[in-house]
Protein backbone atom coordinates (compact mmCIF):
# COMPACT_ATOMS: atom_id res chain seq x y z
CA UNK A 1 0.00 0.00 0.00
CA UNK A 2 0.63 3.83 -0.38
CA UNK A 3 1.04 5.70 2.91
CA UNK A 4 1.75 9.36 2.26
CA UNK A 5 2.48 11.39 5.91
CA UNK A 6 5.39 14.72 5.27
CA UNK A 7 6.73 14.19 1.79
CA UNK A 8 7.26 17.61 0.01
CA UNK A 9 6.38 19.05 -3.09
CA UNK A 10 4.50 16.03 -3.32
CA UNK A 11 2.26 15.38 -6.83
CA UNK A 12 0.20 12.89 -8.47
CA UNK A 13 -1.14 12.01 -11.26
CA UNK A 14 -2.58 9.03 -13.20
CA UNK A 15 -1.60 6.48 -10.41
CA UNK A 16 -3.34 2.90 -10.68
CA UNK A 17 -3.05 1.27 -7.20
CA UNK A 18 -3.56 -2.84 -7.94
CA UNK A 19 -3.95 -5.46 -5.41
CA UNK A 20 -2.96 -3.88 -2.23
CA UNK A 21 -3.95 -3.31 1.31
CA UNK A 22 -5.31 -5.92 3.67
CA UNK A 23 -7.71 -6.05 6.74
CA UNK A 24 -7.47 -2.91 8.77
CA UNK A 25 -5.10 -1.50 6.31
CA UNK A 26 -6.39 1.26 3.52
CA UNK A 27 -4.66 0.63 -0.04
CA UNK A 28 -3.72 4.53 -0.76
CA UNK A 29 -3.25 6.40 2.71
CA UNK A 30 -2.42 10.29 2.69
CA UNK A 31 -1.63 12.58 5.42
CA UNK A 32 -0.37 15.29 2.96
CA UNK A 33 -2.39 18.18 1.83
CA UNK A 34 -1.14 20.29 -0.37
CA UNK A 35 -1.76 23.22 -3.22
CA UNK A 36 -2.27 20.68 -6.11
CA UNK A 37 -4.62 17.72 -6.76
CA UNK A 38 -4.55 14.41 -6.29
CA UNK A 39 -5.56 13.36 -10.41
CA UNK A 40 -7.03 10.23 -11.80
CA UNK A 41 -6.16 8.19 -8.93
CA UNK A 42 -7.34 4.35 -9.24
CA UNK A 43 -7.63 1.52 -6.66
CA UNK A 44 -8.67 -1.72 -8.05
CA UNK A 45 -9.37 -4.94 -5.98
CA UNK A 46 -8.11 -2.88 -2.88
CA UNK A 47 -9.46 -1.81 0.48
CA UNK A 48 -9.64 1.52 0.02
CA UNK A 49 -8.77 5.01 0.84
CA UNK A 50 -7.96 7.10 3.76
CA UNK A 51 -7.70 10.81 4.27
CA UNK A 52 -6.38 12.29 7.09
CA UNK A 53 -4.70 14.55 8.89
CA UNK A 54 -5.00 18.58 8.87
CA UNK A 55 -5.67 20.99 5.80
CA UNK A 56 -7.13 20.52 2.40
CA UNK A 57 -6.82 17.91 -0.17
CA UNK A 58 -8.38 17.95 -3.56
CA UNK A 59 -9.13 14.55 -5.90
CA UNK A 60 -9.69 14.78 -9.01
CA UNK A 61 -11.34 11.56 -11.03
CA UNK A 62 -10.84 9.00 -7.79
CA UNK A 63 -12.01 5.61 -8.29
CA UNK A 64 -12.15 2.62 -5.92
CA UNK A 65 -12.96 -1.01 -6.91
CA UNK A 66 -13.08 -2.53 -3.42
CA UNK A 67 -12.79 -6.04 -2.70
CA UNK A 68 -13.58 -5.36 0.89
CA UNK A 69 -16.47 -4.39 2.83
CA UNK A 70 -16.08 -1.22 5.81
CA UNK A 71 -15.20 2.31 5.40
CA UNK A 72 -13.97 2.31 1.56
CA UNK A 73 -13.17 6.00 1.30
CA UNK A 74 -12.41 7.17 4.88
CA UNK A 75 -11.72 10.69 5.75
CA UNK A 76 -10.75 11.17 8.64
CA UNK A 77 -8.73 13.99 11.53
CA UNK A 78 -9.43 17.62 10.67
CA UNK A 79 -9.01 16.95 6.30
CA UNK A 80 -10.94 19.66 4.42
CA UNK A 81 -11.78 16.89 1.75
CA UNK A 82 -12.91 17.89 -2.17
CA UNK A 83 -13.37 15.21 -4.18
CA UNK A 84 -14.54 16.36 -8.16
CA UNK A 85 -15.87 12.89 -10.28
CA UNK A 86 -16.17 9.69 -7.89
CA UNK A 87 -16.84 6.15 -8.97
CA UNK A 88 -16.94 3.67 -5.82
CA UNK A 89 -17.95 -0.08 -6.49
CA UNK A 90 -17.60 -2.06 -2.86
CA UNK A 91 -19.25 -5.23 -1.71
CA UNK A 92 -21.38 -4.01 1.21
CA UNK A 93 -22.14 -5.68 4.75
CA UNK A 94 -25.40 -6.08 5.89
CA UNK A 95 -24.00 -7.79 8.79
CA UNK A 96 -22.13 -4.51 10.08
CA UNK A 97 -22.95 -0.99 10.76
CA UNK A 98 -19.60 0.12 9.80
CA UNK A 99 -20.45 -0.88 6.02
CA UNK A 100 -19.95 2.73 4.00
CA UNK A 101 -19.30 3.90 0.76
CA UNK A 102 -17.53 7.08 2.04
CA UNK A 103 -17.26 7.61 5.80
CA UNK A 104 -16.72 11.59 7.18
CA UNK A 105 -15.99 11.31 10.72
CA UNK A 106 -16.60 14.30 12.67
CA UNK A 107 -14.54 17.65 12.53
CA UNK A 108 -14.03 16.80 8.74
CA UNK A 109 -15.59 18.36 6.40
CA UNK A 110 -16.29 16.62 2.42
CA UNK A 111 -17.27 18.41 -0.56
CA UNK A 112 -18.52 15.86 -3.51
CA UNK A 113 -19.34 16.75 -7.10
CA UNK A 114 -20.41 13.91 -9.77
CA UNK A 115 -20.53 10.79 -7.40
CA UNK A 116 -21.39 7.52 -8.15
CA UNK A 117 -21.56 4.73 -6.01
CA UNK A 118 -22.19 1.12 -7.54
CA UNK A 119 -22.75 -1.86 -4.34
CA UNK A 120 -21.69 -4.87 -5.73
CA UNK A 121 -22.58 -8.54 -4.12
CA UNK A 122 -19.43 -10.60 -3.29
Amino acid sequence: PIFLTSARGLQMEHVRIVGAGHDNEYSFATERSGHFAYTNISVVDGTGVLVGGRGSFVFEDLRVEAVSSGRIIRIAGMADVEIRGLYVSFAPSYQSYESYAVYAESNTRLTLVDAEVRPVSS
